[in-house]
């Protein structure tokens, strides 16, 4: 799935209940609580696999109508790319947060194929309790076809997840993800707050099996926020992503 950020990652990409720069990427519903105006940035590199090297740029805007989020990301080499650009809108109703997104794929084999196709999101994001979150969303709801050729259809993706958060400084992450085409994904994700400005951040994959870590750090009274994350699978290795963002928004979500 074309997603990523530095803070998701390291939670093991549970981002189904999260409202941070990354939802843009992820599950539209948690624009809805970001209330300023946000930028960010970020990086990922692969040594082993330099066609996973990503590159990504989003931006947030509330409105008195719900929140708008724009992003762009690059994932590729000269070879094999793609870019992905991202329109989302959410809003809060009551306890529950939905949110809708458009995105344009373009995609490129050298020598092959180039195709460009439109597809389409949505998700949800309900506050049980203020410690109990549950979030949804589903990735190309529209099914959308990358080309005739044997039917050959961008991935629809269902991802589903619960976060506990017992005191501001926890938050406990667990999620499946089901593409129609193959197994379902178990991700789990911890997130650990020791002191006010640094944040710690682990997660697990299976199928495929992937480890997760990550940092997060704020400078004292600066709303830049910086993160690292590093992840690792038997197949492409280890890859180092930093991303850095400017907004007000809550880390915890």
């Amino acid at each position: 799935m074309l997603q990523t950020t530095a803070i998701n990652e390291a939670l093991g990409n549970t981002s189904a209940t999260l409202s941070n720069y990354g939802s843009v990427f992820s599950n539209a519903a948690g624009l809805a609580e970001i209330n300023e105006i946000s930028v960010a940035a970020s990086y990922k590199v692969t040594p082993n696999a330099l066609w996973q090297n990503t590159m990504s740029a989003s931006s947030t805007v509330p409105t008195k109508f719900g929140t708008i989020g724009v992003g762009f990301l690059r994932l590729g080499d000269n070879l094999f790319n793609q870019q992905l650009i991202s329109m989302g809108f959410a809003n809060r109703f009551g306890i529950a947060s939905i949110g809708i997104k458009a995105n344009y794929l373009q995609y490129n084999i050298e020598g092959f194929a180039n195709n460009s196709v439109p597809f389409f999101d949505i998700g949800g994001i309900v506050e049980l309790t203020p410690q109990l979150f549950i979030g949804a969303y589903i990735v190309n709801v529209t099914q959308t076809k990358l080309s005739t050729f044997q039917n050959e259809r961008f991935p629809t993706l269902l991802d589903a997840g619960l976060s506990y958060r017992p005191t501001e400084k926890l938050m406990i992450n667990v999620e499946i993800e089901q593409d129609l085409d193959f197994s379902p994904t178990f991700k789990a994700g911890l997130g650990y707050t020791p002191i006010k400005n640094l944040s710690i951040r682990t997660g697990i994959n299976t199928s495929p099996n992937r480890q997760f870590f990550g940092l997060g750090f704020i400078p004292n009274n600066i709303l830049i926020h910086l993160d690292y994350s590093l992840y690792h699978d038997r197949y492409s290795g280890i890859s180092h992503q930093m991303s850095i963002s400017y907004g007000a928004f809550k880390r915890t979500k």
